[in-house]
């Protein structure tokens, strides 16, 4: 694979387009733990920081997976949205905030936007935090539910946001390779499990219902003082409702299996909790419509698609199940896990 990152001089010139306080020798500091892009800080004379995102055509972290590089434009046009749209006005003040837009450039696949500092991500935050967690989850599961409400069969964000992209390579890596996935693990029932999985992977290629974050899982989500932090929205997708909160349930599902201790598994138990009650809580009292029998079979689908894609598939590499044969216990725990959900085993807002 070609590297496709944009040079020093490159990256300073486009940061300058939108703020004017760089100068050729400015900081610039290649951060860490991107798993989809390439990221920068860069530090103006004033001293103030900024982020750059540059998307190849592949995921960063693995670049043998190709992915589409228009999701950059994606990413830039929410945060725009976030900061002009008056749809989105009911989510300031909710206690969960994107980073602010400052400028981007299509044609090199950059995105320049606030540094929100060094917050921890929600794994770092259940493992050396004393945070509230029930209200930290309640705060992104009111969060979410506004998304999804404020947006809901909403003409302007299914022109705009329609990452087709993104959910064609969803449908390939995740939701096609399931039966495989499964297999490995030597477990029963493999070609159900694999025909449930490719049946939603199918449907959620396509324009749904309301605008998803897309890629709500724990690095995404930065706990601080006073707000969430959300960051990363380039999979943002006018879809369905079910593959934003299943997402979050089955990574915090696998953080909590995962976890060193009780006292993190309380953590993580009560953030994933207050999260979906919070979400079903907001869903059902405004808009019960949104959320149907077939948004719940989805939800179960999704759930255990991403376990397995965790565990036994293509995105194992550098995370909680790193390393891990597909024969180890706690690899098949999972799996298993994953199936009693995608036969339909457990009742999502149940705890």
């Amino acid at each position: 694979m070609i590297d496709s990152r944009p040079t020093r001089p490159v990256l300073v010139a486009f940061a300058r387009k939108f703020v004017s306080e760089f100068a050729e020798n400015s900081p610039l500091e290649k951060l860490q733990g991107g798993s989809l892009n390439f990221v920068w800080r860069i530090r103006s004379i004033s001293g103030k920081s900024y982020i750059i995102k540059h998307a190849p055509a592949y995921v960063a972290s693995l670049p043998h997976i190709a992915l589409d590089n228009s999701r950059i434009i994606f990413e830039a046009g929410i945060l725009k949205a976030f900061q002009f749209r008056k749809e989105l006005d009911q989510l300031n003040g909710c206690g969960v905030r994107p980073p602010e837009y400052l400028g981007h450039d299509t044609h090199r696949h950059l995105l320049l936007m606030e540094d929100i500092g060094g917050l921890p991500d929600l794994l770092q935050a259940v493992r050396r935090s004393d945070c509230n967690f029930a209200t930290l989850g309640s705060t992104l599961g009111s969060y979410i539910a506004q998304l999804h409400l404020q947006t809901y069969q909403n003409q302007w964000f299914a022109d705009n946001f329609a990452n087709l992209p993104v959910q064609q390579t969803r449908l390939q890596l995740q939701y096609h390779g399931c039966l495989e996935f499964y297999r490995r693990a030597c477990l029963p029932d493999a070609d159900l499990i694999g025909r449930r999985c490719r049946r939603l992977g199918e449907k959620l290629n396509a324009v749904g219902k309301c605008l998803i974050m897309g890629d709500l899982w724990p690095y995404s989500i930065l706990p601080g003082r006073r707000e969430i932090r959300l960051i990363d929205w380039e999979l943002v997708h006018f879809g369905y409702p079910a593959q934003d909160v299943a997402h979050l349930a089955a990574h915090l599902w696998m953080m909590s299996q995962r976890a060193s201790g009780r006292l993190q598994k309380n953590r993580i138990n009560r953030f994933r909790q207050s999260f979906i009650d919070s979400y079903w809580v907001m869903v059902s009292t405004h808009k019960p419509e949104l959320w149907t029998a077939e948004d719940e079979r989805d939800f179960q689908i999704h759930f255990g698609a991403e376990i397995l894609a965790r565990t036994l598939g293509n995105f194992q590499q550098n995370y909680l199940y790193d390393g891990l044969p597909p024969d180890h216990p706690v690899i098949r725990a999972a799996a298993e896990e994953a199936g009693k959900w995608i036969r339909g085993v457990y009742d999502p807002f149940k705890p």
